[in-house]
């Protein structure tokens, strides 16, 4: 409802573009999916993954999200709001597109905690909150933790396997430390304009989930992606499946 009461043709030329107002800057299906309860795979017996069947619930949330993600009067992609851009390479892209928050273009974007230092001189007031549930039967809160974020990846043709054992898990012991400085000190105390700010930002950390299949480059993602153009899930689902398990069962190998 807040998405769809922003919209505004700024420039008056009829038409929404880059230069007008939008709900949302949108990217990707499968974090709003995710957030709705909806796990792209599941474990079989030996642990691996493989792909979720087709549900009710998981048909329902591809409607209402494709129904959002296609609305090009309220909501616009980043590539979209990029266009004719001189965004100077891929990354360029994300932050040329966020700048539009920082100036009321935008009322919502998805993004990492990260991304809150290009808005420490925004002149308005912002908000951190968590991705929305599906619907009142949903009983807790989901949030994908970014698959370009979140893998480390040994070479199978590593020969002192203790070594690697001993200094990856100093790295994660380490980390730990760094990562709770970052959200205590500099998000919640620098960066938050409010106490809510920092309740959301606990909610959301601590409602994390990885989905591995993201990471294995299954095809997964592309498929969601075609189901929300289409609007057809099921149809969607024929076509890839077969490939898409092919792939993760390469994990097994």
């Amino acid at each position: 409802d807040m998405i769809k009461k922003v919209g505004e043709d700024l420039d008056g030329n009829g038409k929404m573009n880059a230069d007008d107002r939008f709900g949302m800057l949108t990217q990707v299906p499968y974090r709003l999916l995710g957030a709705a309860g909806i796990a792209a795979t599941e474990r079989d017996s030996e642990n691996y993954p493989v792909l979720t069947p087709i549900s009710d619930r998981m048909t329902q949330a591809m409607t209402i999200i494709a129904e959002l993600l296609n609305d090009k009067t309220n909501t616009i992609a980043y590539e979209e709001m990029a266009k004719g851009q001189n965004t100077s390479g891929f990354s360029g892209i994300w932050t040329y597109c966020r700048s539009k928050f920082a100036t009321d273009q935008i009322l919502f974007f998805e993004s990492g905690p990260g991304t809150t230092i290009e808005f420490t001189n925004m002149e308005s007031p912002y908000g951190l909150l968590a991705l929305p549930k599906l619907d009142e039967l949903q009983d807790r809160y989901y949030h994908i933790v970014d698959e370009y974020t979140c893998g480390w990846s040994i070479p199978s043709n590593v020969s002192d396997i203790e070594k690697v054992g001993i200094v990856t898990e100093y790295m994660a012991y380490a980390s730990s430390d760094l990562v709770d400085a970052f959200y205590e000190v500099t998000l919640k105390n620098k960066r938050a304009d409010s106490p809510d700010d920092a309740a959301q930002l606990d909610l959301i950390r601590s409602t994390a989930k990885y989905e591995i299949s993201y990471i294995a480059g299954a095809g997964i993602r592309q498929m969601l992606e075609a189901a929300v153009k289409s609007g057809n899930l099921a149809s969607e689902y024929a076509k890839n499946a077969d490939a898409i398990q092919a792939k993760l069962d390469e994990c097994k190998k």
